[in-house]
């Protein structure tokens, strides 16, 4: 998906208003000459992560240690960026001089699967559960969803920290905050 692109039927409430959020900014950017940055961010994960998937893996591995449950299959897979590289992105985004409304895509462009998501999780806690997995996933969730980054990319910007790296800082986070 490029900036550029229609992101089409929505089947999120979240992904209904961020698109509708982005066509308030282009439309007041364009009837009051202003500038105005969208970012287009996959799933945020840092030391201050609260909740997605990595969070309810942890608290139910927390309750139980011998199995984790999963809805959908353990293959989905899923797009991570670090906090820290979100923060370059839009750093180097604002510094770039432009009219009107611009879009940034702001991924790290590799995807993990559940798994091994899963995966960062049992290593933090040092643990190796029984993995069930099946029925349907939850409403609105996308099964891949690729973020093109060529725009960031020739302004300079590129992501510093991998998805691994990323999910295990993030997973050891809780269990220094002791969640």
């Amino acid at each position: 998906v490029t900036e550029t692109s229609a992101l089409g039927h929505q089947t999120s409430i979240y992904g209904a208003m961020k698109l509708a959020s982005e066509s308030l900014i282009e439309a007041y950017c364009e009837g009051f000459g202003m500038r105005g940055d969208i970012f287009r961010l996959v799933s945020v994960v840092g030391e201050g992560y609260r909740h997605g998937n990595l969070m309810d893996f942890y608290n139910q591995l927390r309750t139980d240690q011998t199995h984790i449950r999963v809805l959908g299959s353990r293959t989905q897979r899923k797009y991570y960026i670090y906090a820290g590289d979100v923060v370059e992105a839009i750093v180097c985004a604002i510094n770039h001089t432009h009219d009107g409304a611009e879009t940034y895509n702001v991924s790290y462009g590799v995807s993990n699967t559940i798994d091994e998501s899963i995966d960062a999780v049992c290593s933090a806690l040092d643990i190796d559960p029984i993995r069930l997995s099946g029925g349907d996933t939850w409403t609105g969730d996308l099964p891949s969803l690729v973020l093109d980054t060529t725009k960031l990319h020739k302004l300079g910007w590129a992501p510093r920290t991998s998805i691994h790296e990323g999910m295990r800082r993030t997973v050891e986070s809780f269990v220094e905050r002791g969640l």
